[in-house]
């Protein structure tokens, strides 16, 4: 006698337990990724050799903050020829960290860089150059003839500095201000 109002048979269990792990019907597939075997993880491709110094300084500093500090605050170059930079120093730099960031441009572009101190026209390096093009602005400042007049109008006052970002104004001086038409 059918155990179901529609007349089906209920299901024997299977006597098999290995039929369980028979291969899935099609349209019920499973993912594909789990029959994979296990393998080393894929190593990036190198990129490309940077086209200038900021490039260099841009590739190591997504590997390490710290040389790329050393790059923008202790290297005057005088020449870039990938994969050579032939630079000044500002301040001694360890010959360890020299090392470290030949390393990440390496590992990074698969070449081999050399970095060696050299004489010759040095360009300023890049903070040197970010002080000189902030004092440039302030002298710009400076010169503009309402500033004049301010300083000539109250010749104690100072010039401060803002930061160069906006990201520091307060709640207050964000909102637009109101008229007392606008409050009524």
């Amino acid at each position: 006698e059918p155990a179901f109002a529609d007349g089906r048979e209920p299901e024997s269990p299977k006597a098999d337990p290995m039929e369980s792990l028979s291969p899935p019907e099609e349209g019920n597939q499973l993912d594909s990724s789990q029959d994979r075997e296990i393998s080393e993880p894929e190593t990036a491709a190198p990129k490309a050799l940077p086209a200038s110094f900021s490039g260099i300084v841009d590739l190591v500093g997504e590997v390490s903050v710290t040389k790329q500090s050393i790059l923008k605050a202790d290297i005057r170059l005088i020449e870039f020829a990938p994969p050579r930079i032939v630079y000044e120093a500002v301040r001694p730099i360890a010959p360890g960290d020299l090392k470290q960031i030949a390393d990440i441009l390496r590992q990074e572009t698969g070449e081999s860089w050399i970095l060696e101190e050299g004489s010759g026209t040095a360009q300023p390096s890049m903070d040197e150059q970010k002080q000189l093009a902030d004092e440039a602005e302030r002298q710009k400042i400076l010169e503009m003839p309402m500033v004049k007049a301010a300083f000539d109008a109250f010749p104690d006052a100072e010039l401060l500095e803002t930061g160069g970002e906006p990201d520091h104004i307060s709640d207050e001086t964000s909102q637009p201000h109101q008229t007392r038409s606008s409050l009524a």
